[in-house]
């Protein structure tokens, strides 16, 4: 299907090209906030592991005492209203990601909008303006444009959508600042040898790689960490790249019995949960576990009995090795 899809992809790549020739001439005008702009994004549509990082970068950001804002459009969500996200918002209203970092991150301003522009106007007293998936949202300038590669996507990924997921190629890496390679430890050594080469090719002088690994495995209702290690797990995940995710339950010693993917971002209901349950159970699971993502949804319909644990797995994202300072971004000068 890909293949055939081709020549609209060319077509949609023309049209982007264009659009970043008209940004560039300054036909179409860039605006400058008042405070600094860290841009966090990626060539393809989801999967990346974006929204990890940018709970890394606002931890990194918040321990150097900076007050943190997010923009982001909030995909996935019912509404289209400009809405600051807090601790008691609906993951309908604001979408699954924007919420989960707002519970990472109490202190910091979340504000979803599909007009970004428009969404910083809600941002008061912050140091420091994170844009999530800022890559090709050009309407604002930027004092740091990070990109992330993910190492375990497939090179069809990279066909010019709707033929792959690429919204640009390779050769706008040349546009950024950073460039991290991510989930190294999902894929193979020859791989990320392979991806890192492509992005040398395109100029850039050093890539970052980086993992995503598991911090902890918690029962959902109880909140006691469990362990994986021999455990028969029946998954279920509603997000862009579940291949990652059962990678990473077995290298953390599980057995993945079933595997239950769902379209990313979807919604999930208490009878749902409760089909998912059985399912589990008839296949002789010892645990239900989703992802950081989807719980954030689970938690706001989940039964009050559970005949079976549902569990989350908690990750966190590391390096190949210390961060070097020109990439230690809470280093900046952002006052």
């Amino acid at each position: 299907m890909g293949v055939i899809l081709l020549p609209f992809g060319f077509l949609f790549q023309l049209i982007s090209s264009t659009r970043l020739w008209l940004y560039k001439t300054k036909f179409f005008k860039s605006s400058a906030l008042k405070k600094p702009v860290i841009s966090v994004g990626n060539l393809t549509v989801g999967g990346t592991g974006k929204t990890p990082f940018v709970d890394f970068l606002i931890s990194q950001l918040e321990e150097k005492g900076l007050k943190v804002g997010l923009l982001t459009r909030g995909y996935g969500r019912s509404s289209d209203q400009l809405l600051s996200v807090d601790l008691h918002s609906k993951s309908e209203d604001v979408g699954d990601e924007p919420l989960w970092l707002k519970t990472r991150h109490p202190a910091a301003q979340v504000v979803v909008s599909g007009n970004r522009l428009n969404g910083a106007e809600k941002l008061r007293n912050v140091d420091v303006i994170l844009l999530d998936d800022g890559m090709q949202h050009l309407k604002i300038k930027r004092d740091l444009e990070i990109t992330l590669i993910d190492a375990t996507a497939k090179d069809s990924d990279y066909w010019p959508l709707p033929a792959g997921k690429a919204r640009e190629g390779f050769s706008a890496l040349s546009r950024s600042d950073v460039v991290i390679l991510t989930k190294t430890n999902l894929a193979t050594e020859e791989r990320v040898e392979e991806m890192a080469d492509k992005i040398f090719n395109k100029g850039v002088m050093e890539v970052l790689e980086s993992q995503i690994q598991i911090e902890k495995c918690v029962n959902i209702k109880t909140g006691e960490s469990v362990s994986l290690v021999g455990k028969k797990c029946f998954l279920v995940s509603g997000i862009a790249q579940p291949q990652g995710f059962e990678k990473l339950v077995k290298q953390g010693g599980a057995a993945v019995i079933f595997h239950q993917v769902r379209p990313d971002h979807s919604t999930v209901s208490e009878s749902k949960i409760g089909e998912f349950i059985k399912e589990a159970i008839s296949k002789k699971a010892e645990l239900l576990l989703i992802t950081e993502k989807d719980a954030v949804k689970w938690k706001e319909v989940l039964p009050s009995y559970l005949s079976l644990p549902v569990c989350v797995l908690e990750t966190k994202i590391t390096f190949n090795s210390e961060i070097p300072q020109f990439y230690d971004l809470a280093s900046y000068n952002f006052n």
